[in-house]
Formats: structure tokens, sequence, C-alpha cells
């Protein structure tokens, strides 16, 4: 998912850390939406530095400025936020409008779609397509019909700006499909961002797309119209799959595991759990619940939380996303050689089976490389890698 929001939207003010006195009242803001009871608020807040922390963790959507007086806020404050809400809507609407566009044109050129997370996830979790502050729109597809989706895209004025990596080399749309960091394409127009994806993680191994995801997709309906997104289970999943890939780092992305849970308490059922377990997504599933639960308050029945308490290898995401999560920004950095360590063990504890940790190592040297468009890692690759990410470590740091 596109997490900067296009150019330039990472050149923020700065605004405090969401273990502040602000972030504690934002998130009482959130536990309020959620109908959970509201914490305690500290006896000064700085609302319009709790604004900004929305903005950052796009949360924005979901603060109710009938909630908001009573956790303290000023009605200036809950002016501004009733302004923002109807420029979300405005904005949502005409993004909301594009994706029926894009989905009827895809199906009229016979390319299987589903939306990921988006206008239907808030339909869903928040009864309202509009809850979310989302800045493009999501489509999966398969690997065989990127370049008719592609086609329908430019046919509707969309043009392909590059992939999903800032420093990736640029090539041919046709030419990224297949390598090993390049999940997606991102294409512009009119004002919008588009994403198409061929694949749900980077590392293939984590969660493969089973072809009936798209052939008979699950229905939802959004604004009246019946929109084609991932089975039921595959979508839960892969919500806990892509925030802890994030560390979390966006409020948006961890409020949406107990709103969604409150309107499908059948989520936490030991089937569930159970699948989890056996796509081997089980540490992205435990680490979401426990991590929501920690900033957000208790949500879960004691069966699911005492899974999730149990489940091994959690214990380094979890510190990994509360640092994520206090920083307020998803722009991605390059890793310093002190970091190495526990990035690599972060990132090797997402799955547990060498076939994963296998693959996620040539992701890495590939990256290191600066290699996001190769086909494979050979030997050459992998020799300079550790040279070239030295080297770009020291202009760094010189800089």
């Amino acid at each position: 998912m596109r997490d900067d929001g296009g150019p330039g939207r990472d050149k923020r003010p700065p605004a405090p850390s969401l273990w502040s006195p602000e972030g504690r009242a934002l998130v009482a803001a959130l536990r309020a939406r959620l109908g959970f009871d509201a914490s305690p608020q500290p006896q000064s807040v700085d609302w319009a530095s709790v604004l900004a922390l929305a903005e950052i963790h796009r949360v924005e959507a979901l603060l109710e400025p009938t909630l908001l007086g009573g956790l303290g806020a000023g009605s200036e404050i809950v002016e501004i936020v009733k302004r923002r809400r109807r420029e979300l809507t405005i904005t949502g609407l005409a993004r909301l409008a594009l994706q029926h566009r894009l989905l009827d044109a895809l199906r009229g050129a016979d390319v299987d779609v589903v939306v990921l997370k988006g206008a239907p996830l808030a339909a869903e979790a928040f009864g309202s397509p509009f809850a979310r502050h989302d800045v493009d729109v999501d489509l999966l597809v398969a690997p065989h019909a990127v370049a008719r989706a592609a086609a329908v895209l430019e046919q509707l004025g969309l043009r392909w700006i590059g992939w999903g990596l800032p420093d990736a080399r640029q090539t041919s749309l046709a030419d990224g499909v297949g390598r090993p960091l390049l999940p997606e394409a991102i294409f512009k127009g009119g004002g919008q961002w588009v994403e198409l994806h061929w694949r749900l993680t980077r590392n293939r191994r984590l969660m493969p797309v089973t072809p009936e995801w798209l052939t008979a997709p699950r229905y939802v309906q959004v604004d009246g119209r019946p929109t084609s997104v991932l089975p039921e289970i595959p979508a839960f999943l892969h919500l806990a799959v892509h925030g802890t890939l994030h560390r979390w780092q966006r409020l948006k992305w961890l409020v949406d595991l107990p709103a969604l849970v409150a309107q499908r308490p059948a989520l936490l059922e030991s089937a569930v759990l159970a699948e989890a377990q056996e796509r081997g997504l089980e540490r992205c599933l435990a680490t979401g619940l426990q991590f929501a639960e920690r900033v957000l308050g208790p949500f879960l029945p004691s069966q699911a939380r005492e899974w999730a308490r149990r489940s091994p290898g959690t214990g380094i995401l979890l510190r990994q996303s509360t640092i994520a999560l206090g920083a307020g920004h998803s722009a991605p950095g390059e890793v310093r050689p002190w970091d190495l360590p526990t990035h690599a063990a972060g990132r090797f504890a997402v799955r547990a089976d060498r076939g994963f940790r296998t693959a996620e190592a040539r992701s890495m040297l590939l990256e290191a490389a600066g290699a996001h468009t190769e086909p494979y890692l050979g030997a050459r690759t992998a020799a300079a890698a550790p040279v070239r990410w030295i080297a770009r470590s020291v202009r760094r740091a010189a800089s």
C-alpha cells in the first residue's frame, strides 16, 4: 500500500510521540469511537498536536466530534474535526467513483480483480466507506493479467509512474512482474493514485494468493455497489500480515482489528486461529492482536487472548512495533550497520519456516545491492550486496 500519500507527503511539521499526553488523548478518542471505556485524560493536552498526530496516523475520519468535547477538546477543535471529516468524505467520494469505474472496466476486459482494504474494509468495520483515510485504490490481479489490467487503467486516463519502491530502477511495467521485490505498480491520474498488485507480500512464501480468491471472490456492498474482495478469513489474515510487516506504524491499521472483530466475532473462533497456524501466519495475527490490546485496550475473548499470548516468536515483533508506532511515521529508511542484527532478526521472526527465511535473506541481499528489478539473485549481485550497502551507509552518515 502507498504509505507516503504521494510526493512530499512526509514533509510534515514535527508532532509529539504517540506515547506523549497528546498521544494518549488520541488513543482515548479512538477508544471512545470503538465503544471502549475512555481512559483517564492528562490535565493539560495540546489538542492541535492531537490533530497533527491523527493526521500522521490517518485516523482523522474516526474522530467523532460528539465525543471529543467530553474528552476535553474545545469547540474550535471540534469544528476543525468536522471540517476535516467533510474534506475526507469529498475526496473519498471521488476515489470511490474511480474504484467503481475501475472494477467495471476490468470486469469488462475479463480481468479477475479484488479490492484490498480501502472502502470495502471501512464499510465492513465501521459502517461507512469513508471512515478510513485512504490515499489510493489497491487492486489485486493475477500475474498473467497485469498487462491487460494496466492497459485498462491507461484507457481510463491513469499513467504508470513506477514501482512501489522509491529507489527502484525504472524498467518497463512488463519487466517488473515476477521480480522478487516488486509486488505492485503505481498509477496516477486526475489527482488519484492506484496500486496494481499481483501478490500480497514481497516474499511470496509468506501469503501466497489462492487463484479462487480472484476467480470466486466475496462481495461487499460499498455505497450500494457489490465490490469484490478477498474471502473473509484471508482478508482478516492479510490485515495482520500487512500491519506486522509495517510494524503497525499507523494507528489506522491497528484500529482495523478491534473494529472488524466487533462486527465479525467469528473471526476469533478456534477454526480461524487454526487456519492462521496452517498458513504459517500465526505470528502476524498474534502480534496484531496483542499489540492492539496493548495500545487500545482489551477486546479479545479469553480464548483468543491466550492463543495470541502463547504464540512463539512475537516478542521482537512487539518490541519493534512499539518503537515504530511511537515514531509516528512510516517512511522507509536505510538500514544502518549497527541496526542490521535487530533488523534481520525482526524480518526472520515473521515466519518460522526455512523456505520463508531463505527467501527473506535473498530479498535482503537484493535490497542491499539496490537490485530491486533483478530477476534473480546471481553470484555477482550477492557478492556486491554488502559492499554496496556499506558504501551507501557511509555516504549517508557523511551527509
